[in-house]
C-alpha cells in the first residue's frame, strides 16, 4: 500500500503526471492492493497515539477511539461537544449527534434507550435505518443524526440513551 499526502490511493500505476504533484521524477510506483480503509485509515492519521486500538482512549477523556471516529472527533484531543445531545420537544425525547458519514459503510451503530438502565431497546443507525432515526444532509463528509423517541415510551418521564458503534 502507498500513502500519498496521507491519502491510501487505489490500486494503480502513479508517476508525477498523476499524483497531483505528490511525486516527482520520471519514476512510476505501481500499488498492487489498496490501503486500510475506515477506522483503520482514520486512526493511522493520529501517529504516535500511546492506545490506537478502536477500544483505546490515548487522551483519557473517556471517549474510545472508534467513538472519536464516528463522531467526527480528534482521538489525542480531549473535546466532549462531539458526545450525542439530548433535548425534549412536548412529545419526544430527542437525541443527536454528528456522525461521518463515511463510518456508517464499516461499522455498526445503535442507539440504545432504557427507562431503568437494565433493559435497553436497540434502534438501528446505520442499514437498515429505523423509522426513529433522521439523517441530516451530508457536508463535508458528515451529517447529524437524530433519534427521536415517543414520551408515551418512559411513562416515568425518564430516559436513557447511549450510542453503541461496534465493528463488525
Amino acid at each position: 500500500a502507498l500513502r500519498l499526502n496521507g491519502v491510501w490511493p487505489a490500486p494503480g500505476t502513479y508517476t508525477s503526471a498523476n499524483s497531483a504533484g505528490r511525486i516527482s521524477g520520471s519514476g512510476s510506483l505501481i500499488v498492487t492492493s489498496p490501503g486500510p480503509v475506515g477506522f483503520t485509515a482514520w486512526i493511522s492519521n493520529f501517529p504516535g497515539l500511546s492506545n490506537a486500538t478502536a477500544s483505546g482512549d490515548p487522551d483519557s477523556d473517556g471517549v474510545s477511539n472508534l467513538l472519536e471516529y464516528v463522531l467526527n472527533g480528534i482521538p489525542n484531543s480531549t473535546n466532549h461537544s462531539i458526545l450525542p445531545a439530548a433535548s425534549l420537544t412536548p412529545t419526544h425525547f430527542i437525541f443527536s449527534f454528528t456522525q461521518r458519514t463515511e463510518s456508517t459503510a464499516l461499522t455498526i451503530q445503535t442507539f440504545e434507550y432504557s427507562t431503568t438502565l437494565d433493559d435497553w431497546t436497540p434502534i438501528q443507525i446505520t442499514s437498515p435505518i429505523a423509522p426513529e432515526v433522521t439523517l441530516g444532509p451530508i457536508t463535508a463528509g458528515s451529517r447529524t443524526v437524530t433519534i427521536s423517541i415517543p414520551k408515551s415510551a418512559a411513562p416515568t418521564g425518564r430516559l436513557f440513551g447511549r450510542l453503541v458503534v461496534l465493528l463488525p
